[in-house]
């Protein structure tokens, strides 16, 4: 009998353009991503760095670039989150059924676009949905890709 179930959380209830990044990057004048800057991201998505450093790195790369542009380019991935998805995990946790666990690698910047682009109390209720909400960034871990 299944008692757990984990969920990760963009693809699943929130959509991603997964290329919105480098797209949106890309128009900023940033067309080669380095394995430096793949580092400072992992680093940053396990919340060894703050926001303020991983934007600092990009503005000391890119001194041209606009730290709200370096922000929109990386929140550029995050889309739509379809209203079912949220009836389906409410209704799936109102069964008392299952441990609903969500287990995904999002870093401060995402999160944050979430909060204010859903509002808080969307994402109050999203999350309450859970037994245990874990985030990278919160729990420096990353999930292999």
């Amino acid at each position: 009998m299944i008692k757990n179930i984990i969920f990760d959380f963009g693809d699943i209830f929130i959509n991603l353009d997964k290329e919105g990044t480098y797209k949106a990057m890309a128009k900023l004048g940033v067309t080669e991503i380095s394995n430096e800057m793949v580092e400072i991201y992992h680093q940053y998505e396990k919340g060894f760095i703050s926001s303020d450093e991983f934007i600092d790195f990009y503005k000391q790369k890119f001194p041209t670039i606009d730290s709200k542009d370096l922000v929109d380019a990386w929140n550029a991935v995050l889309l739509d989150f379809p209203e079912r998805r949220l009836k389906f995990l409410k209704e799936l946790s109102n069964s008392k059924k299952y441990n609903l666990f969500l287990l995904s690698n999002t870093n401060d910047l995402h999160i944050s676009w979430i909060q204010e682009n859903w509002g808080m109390d969307l994402y109050s209720e999203f999350k309450n949905c859970f037994s245990k909400f874990y985030l990278s960034h919160e729990i420096n871990f990353r999930k292999p890709i």
